[in-house]
């Protein structure tokens, strides 16, 4: 679309016949032609690609009324906008695939909505729309510091705040466009608008107004403010594409927190579509938080990865629970349970897993997922690029049978759009495929849960049956950062097996002996085993070697394609042998010297209750059938805040 909107720009300039020039271009790429999302159905709108294809129609409208423009081009490319709000963005706002693989898609089919809404067809009040910023805010961690959001380029920031503060000047969307904007750069709460008009002149233009005193210009890179830049390479600038006035610069930078805290959102939020609970304790920069995902929308292969069921963890502005890599699609890098040394399928892509549904309460949310398509197969797509891999020769194939994936594919014969793969177009036209796994199960659940109070905790419980009756290797594994170390602390006697965890000084890439105390006030995490006694000794080593004790950290150390660049994975491993697994684990967060909480385990009744000087829990876990999830049961003081949903 360079070409498109130069001529969009330039045109007025120019002459007739260099203006045919162009138009005679433009119309030869644009017209009689229909771009990927515009030639399939509706339906399969959903991905990125089909968003950033809309510059089509952006290019063709550099000549609407101009000889060689296509008007049919306008009611295909407001099909395919509507798909994309409808599919793309589910009905609480999720966006469908990782922030870091949104930019090109939202950023094209934003233009295109303002567009149409121009020629009087409005698509911004859709409601999608409207609570994509919602949703956003709900994924950032209390301290501001990551978007946590699952597939390939994970965690990447929202970058389009400032479309719904420009859009939605009266609404709450404007709000939390600010704060989302905040978040992407925080460089915006000292921005000095007055300053940069003035560097943008220097730039360009001799002499310019004076620099004000003590604060010299800056060389403005001018590449990035146009909009010729590939989305991809640059998202838009907020100073220049958005309505932003600067910040005070007489009063201090308001805390992000306590801009979290004045929009006035739930502390929980749940999509049952997208498969996703992120929950936390309160406002506060170093509240509790937590992010569950399972992913119940899949139709095809894409960009999501072998992460059914990956949590991660906040607390005390730290970051406990995180996800290794943001591109690696493999289960070993994601929180999940390893059985036999083998993770979730990790073959081909990923498919879609069951969400089966949260509850929500003012002390407390849990969801739960049935986990088990995740090991039992990958799926893959006709003549898609993974069949020329080695391991393609031995795959085991079936055709998906689950009624919404097979409803996704029917009656779409007749349609040029191929679905993502690594051509779009060339390949033929075939609905999604199953790939048998090495790590079959007969059933696999996972419930995860955020408890407030004035101690917040979080829950995690695996339910697995592999369906043999034989004993199996179950590795419970959580992703933690680099810093991680494991800490010599005192436990009240008669608790479960546990471990507590700290940061290391000196970031996440920081190694240093096994800590053997730690200075009050440091923030900690204590990993409670709730149903399993101590059976070992001081559970302090940190090394793969340490196979005897039930909680370990395993660290290893990667080449990558870079020969002069050594990846290093952290994973607190917890260990368990046993025919069907009922793990019970309770992530405690704490500051040294506070008091921990005694905890007793009752196996007649299955309850696990947690007490400290100024709260008492007792979490009830019913075991129900095998090929269910557990029940959680929390009461306080006697009387119930929180029951699995039914």
């Amino acid at each position: 679309n360079s070409l498109a909107f130069c001529y969009d720009l330039a045109a007025s300039w120019m002459t007739e016949p260099q203006r045919a020039v162009l138009r005679h271009a433009i119309a030869g790429a644009t017209s009689g032609r229909l771009a990927y999302g515009m030639n399939g159905p509706a339906r399969w709108v959903e991905t990125n690609w089909s968003g950033w294809d809309l510059e089509h129609y952006l290019t063709a409208l550099a000549i609407e009324g101009e000889p060689g423009y296509d008007a049919t081009i306008q009611p295909a490319a407001l099909r395919t906008l509507k798909g994309y709000l409808q599919w793309g963005l589910s009905p609480q706002g999720t966006i469908f695939e990782s922030n870091g693989k949104i930019g090109g898609g939202v950023h094209y089919a934003m233009l295109t909505a303002i567009a149409l809404a121009r020629r009087g067809e409005n698509q911004l009040g859709h409601p999608h729309l409207r609570q994509l910023p919602l949703a956003q805010a709900q994924t950032v961690v209390p301290s501001g510091d990551y978007n946590v959001n699952n597939g390939t380029w994970g965690n990447a920031p929202f970058a389009y705040g400032h479309f719904f503060t420009a859009f939605f000047s009266k609404e709450k969307a404007a709000a939390v466009g600010d704060f989302l904007m905040r978040q992407d750069r925080p460089d915006l709460a000292s921005f000095d608008p007055d300053h940069y008009k003035r560097s943008l002149e220097a730039t360009v233009t001799k002499p310019a107004s004076p620099a004000p005193a003590g604060k010299p210009l800056t060389k403005i890179n001018w590449r990035k403010l146009t909009p010729l830049t590939p989305a991809h390479l640059m998202g838009p600038t907020p100073y220049d594409s958005a309505d932003w006035s600067g910040a005070d610069a007489s009063a201090a930078p308001v805390p992000f927190a306590q801009l979290r805290g004045a929009l006035d959102l739930p502390l929980d939020f749940a999509d049952p579509v997208h498969g996703l609970l992120a929950s936390r304790s309160s406002t506060a920069a170093d509240a509790l938080f937590l992010m569950f995902e399972a992913r119940a929308n899949l139709s095809t292969i894409g960009h999501q990865q072998h992460d059914a069921g990956h949590f991660y963890l906040a607390a005390h502005g730290e970051m406990w629970g995180v996800e290794a890599g943001a591109k690696s699609g493999y289960s070993h890098d994601h929180s999940n349970v390893r059985i036999d040394g083998l993770g979730l399928s990790d073959v081909a892509y990923p498919p879609r897993v069951k969400f089966l549904g949260s509850a929500l309460t003012p002390a407390s949310a849990l969801a739960s997922a049935d986990l088990s398509n995740a090991y039992n197969h990958g799926w893959v797509g006709p003549t898609q690029f993974q069949w020329v891999t080695p391991d393609a020769a031995t795959w085991k194939i079936t055709a998906e049978t689950d009624p919404d994936v097979v409803a996704f594919f029917r009656g779409t014969q007749h349609y040029k759009m191929r679905l993502w793969g690594d051509n779009y177009f060339k390949q033929n036209w075939g609905p999604t495929l199953r790939v048998a796994s090495a790590n079959p199960v007969k059933s696999a659940f996972r419930t995860a849960g955020l408890v407030r109070g004035k101690r917040p905790y979080v829950l995690i419980l695996d339910d697995i049956d592999k369906g043999d009756g034989r004993e199996h290797a179950y590795d419970w594994v959580m992703q933690v950062p680099n810093s991680v170390r494991l800490a010599d602390i005192q436990l009240p006697k008669g608790n479960p097996a546990s471990a507590v965890l700290i940061k290391a000084p000196g970031g996440d890439q920081w190694r240093i002996p096994d800590v053997q105390n730690a200075p009050a006030g440091t923030p900690a995490l204590l990993v409670a085993l709730l149903d399993v006694p101590v059976t070992t000794g001081p559970q302090l080593w940190n090394f793969f070697k340490a196979t005897e004790q039930p909680i370990r950290l395993d660290v290893r150390t990667y080449t990558s394609d870079h020969p002069d660049k050594i990846i290093t994975r952290t994973r607190l491993y917890v260990s368990h042998r046993d025919t069907v697994l009922r793990s019970r684990i309770a992530l405690i967060p704490f500051e040294i010297g506070e008091p921990l909480p005694r905890i007793a385990w009752d196996a007649a009744t299955s309850t696990a209750t947690l007490t400290w000087p100024d709260q008492t829990d007792a979490v009830v876990l019913s075991a129900t059938a095998a090929a269910a999830p557990t029940r959680v049961t929390i009461l306080r003081d006697g009387a119930e805040i929180l029951s699995s949903p039914r």
